[in-house]
């Protein structure tokens, strides 16, 4: 295997890269910080053990060291994807489908895709309603009783089951 001097490549210290690290709050940038803590402490001299250690593959590791070694800890820490290809709403849509739910809230998925169909105009599938639902951390408003022989007043309460 071939060795490289992470240790003095890196030039930030690891308290600052253990700061950088708990501060941030995205899961991919997270990993990235992680991956170059482990390497400038030291815990050990390969960049493909510390990939494994992260969850990288070889390949990823390689690449995202390089664009550290081109750009520095400024270029290693962004991401360079579009926010726009991520998905069929807006920044602002998914906060007012978000105050929405913690306004009113919704009882079902089929409610938050018409609500999302009538409000934006934008048809979801029900899987992509159900990562928008978990992204968002919504659950739904009241949950459905245990069973079915709860009383009339538990049943009503459900959302659902009421007329609309």
């Amino acid at each position: 295997m071939r060795t490289v001097d992470y240790i003095s490549q890196i030039k930030e210290s690891v308290a600052d890269l253990k700061r950088l690290e708990n501060e941030e709050k995205n899961p991919r940038l997270h990993k990235r910080m992680q991956l170059l803590r482990i390497l400038k402490s030291g815990l050990t001299p390969y960049l493909n053990k510390a990939c494994e250690m992260v969850g990288y593959t070889d390949k990823h590791g390689r690449g995202i060291w390089q664009k550290y070694l081109a750009e520095g800890l400024d270029g290693y820490a962004r991401l360079n994807y579009s926010r726009a290809k991520r998905g069929k709403l807006t920044y602002e849509q998914e906060e007012e489908v978000n105050e929405q739910a913690e306004k009113e809230g919704f009882a079902s998925q089929t409610e938050v895709q018409t609500y999302i169909f009538e409000q934006f105009g934008v048809r979801l599938a029900k899987s992509n309603v159900s990562k928008l639902l978990q992204r968002l951390e919504v659950t739904a408003k009241v949950p459905r009783p245990l069973n079915a022989r709860t009383s009339e007043q538990d049943q009503t309460e459900y959302k659902k089951s009421m007329s609309s």
